[in-house]
């Protein structure tokens, strides 16, 4: 994989959200993703050349053997346009556990879509709100991680991912002016949101759905101490799926894009559900979710937040978004004359604002 950096064809306005990372000439990051931009900023911004990052996928014979890339998910049509390029373009899960998940959610796609009962609903949700069909890809994508982590194999996994898919299949019977509303919803509309894990029981009703299925439509909003909906279950009250596709539903939304937020970096996200283990999720699936991710690999290049570039030297379980880094420019691009090493671990007052892979191919 390869990075580059383009220049933006954008008119900046003041008080807009960056809608993606935007970079100077140098690589320097200007502000980030989902940061408002403030007048002066855009002021600037329209005077000079503004970029952004792109990633490149090397011309090889066979790139399937380093990178998933979009050649080979022409391989699966049922879930190519659907999964989200984070996954693919952050290296954030090993290459050939992505390919398993990848071939493992397509064929079970290719079985809903012939399923007697199950279809209708599916391609219905295909077919209406474009939105849910692809949260529910990628949090099915994300649970088939965690649960090989878990070790689930055979039917236990194929449940795991069926129930993942299915966990939003009550939003068929919401509006769309709530669900796609740009704005906070209001209390009364909170609380119809709320019902979809009742509704896609009930919607299921008489598809003679493994149980473990049935629970995960309606346990993934329960949280690990008590404060979730619909039944207020904790701990491991919640059944182990539900707890699986809690972390994956969450953390899926945070990094994705949606009408009323722009989406988080995945390293960011990382970070609110770290704070939420033992509270609103389950410690023990946070941490192999953790596991499955290979966050900042050595000689990774970061921008920190005070400006500073650095390369990554180590990082280490559990604080995979805190790494030793070894600062090569300081906040104005130039290169240090002499260089040296923070520890974000001990350094609270910088931490990672972007990254860049040094890798070629």
């Amino acid at each position: 994989m390869q990075f580059v950096l383009k220049p933006v064809n954008h008119r900046f306005k003041g008080g807009e959200f960056a809608s993606q990372d935007y970079f100077d000439h140098q690589g320097n990051l200007l502000v980030g993703k989902g940061q408002v931009v403030t007048p002066s900023l855009a002021s600037y911004f329209n005077r000079q050349p503004v970029n952004s990052l792109y990633y490149e996928w090397p011309d090889a014979a066979n790139p399937i053997t380093e990178h998933p890339d979009s050649s080979i998910l022409i391989n699966y049509p049922r879930i190519s346009p659907w999964l989200s390029r984070i996954f693919l373009e952050m290296d954030l899960f090993k290459p050939q556990l992505m390919l398993k998940a990848i071939s493992f959610i397509d064929t079970l796609l290719e079985h809903l879509f012939v399923h007697p009962g199950i279809s209708s609903d599916f391609k219905l949700l295909y077919t209406s709100d474009s939105v849910t069909y692809r949260h529910s890809i990628n949090v099915a994508f994300l649970s088939f991680m965690i649960g090989k982590e878990f070790n689930y194999k055979g039917e236990k996994l194929r449940r795991l991912v069926f129930g993942a898919l299915l966990h939003d299949i009550g939003k068929l019977n919401l509006p769309d002016k709530i669900l796609n509303k740009p704005e906070a919803l209001t209390l009364e509309e909170f609380k119809i949101i709320q019902s979809h894990p009742t509704l896609g029981v009930q919607r299921t009703t008489g598809l003679i759905l493994p149980e473990s299925v049935i629970s995960t439509i309606l346990q993934h909003h329960e949280r690990w101490n008590g404060t979730g909906y619909p039944q207020g279950l904790a701990n491991h009250e919640i059944s182990p799926s539900a707890q699986i596709v809690a972390v994956a539903d969450v953390y899926e939304a945070l990094i994705t894009d949606r009408p009323y937020h722009a989406g988080l970096p995945p390293y960011h996200a990382i970070e609110i559900l770290l704070k939420g283990s033992e509270t609103h999720f389950s410690p023990e699936v946070i941490e192999t979710f953790l596991h499955t991710i290979q966050f900042y690999p050595a000689d990774s290049l970061v921008t920190l937040n005070s400006g500073e570039t650095g390369i990554v030297l180590h990082y280490s379980y559990p604080n995979l978004t805190r790494p030793r880094i070894r600062i090569i420019m300081d906040a104005g691009g130039i290169p240090v004359e002499r260089e040296w090493i923070v520890d974000l671990l001990q350094d609270n007052s910088r931490y990672i604002l972007s990254v860049k892979y040094n890798r070629a191919g």
